[in-house]
């Protein structure tokens, strides 16, 4: 579990820094932040993409390894509980074999559990990461216009298209 608050403590560390659209120094979104984080935008979706890529096939391996050793331990367990010279009507269930192999190797299963839940999780936080990711869009969008409408409402965004030589004469 340490491992895995771990990997949820850095990746929020890593991308974070990435949607910080707020100037702390006076709580403020300047037009600069703006365009770097959506500047960014892109690049980030694509190394998050990717990390989910990375993740996925982590899970996709020890779940292999996972059921490799399952699958060995299971048939162990069925050639014990199950003879080939005994009555077929007396052999374990699949549960009871199952159960069987979980009793018995209680601690490599649980070794096993933890392993597969570890990757499981990442794999869910990075998808619920790209979530919030596209989400961040749609707040971009709505920031974007909304500083758009407070520069035209100010003669700013006007003013930002004359030449500094008008500014200066006045002749706007």
């Amino acid at each position: 579990m340490d491992d895995y608050i771990s990997y949820v403590e850095e990746q929020i560390e890593k991308w974070e820094k990435h949607s910080r659209l707020i100037n702390e120094e006076n709580n403020t979104i300047s037009p600069f932040l703006l365009n770097k984080v959506l500047g960014e935008y892109q690049g980030i979706n694509l190394m998050l993409i990717s990390e989910l890529q990375r993740v996925k096939k982590e899970y996709f391996e020890i779940q292999s390894e996972f059921q490799i050793w399952w699958d060995e331990k299971y048939l162990k367990a069925k050639a014990v509980l199950n003879p080939l010279d005994g009555p077929a009507s007396k052999w374990a269930s699949t549960k009871e074999i199952e159960s069987y192999v979980r009793v018995n190797e209680k601690n490599e299963f649980l070794i096993w559990n933890k392993k597969l839940f570890d990757k499981e999780a990442r794999v869910s936080f990075m998808r619920r990461l790209m979530e919030q990711w596209r989400k961040f869009d749609s707040i971009l969008v709505t920031i974007s216009n909304n500083m758009r409408s407070e520069m035209k409402a100010l003669s700013i965004f006007d003013r930002s298209n004359k030449t500094i030589e008008n500014v200066k004469s006045g002749k706007e």
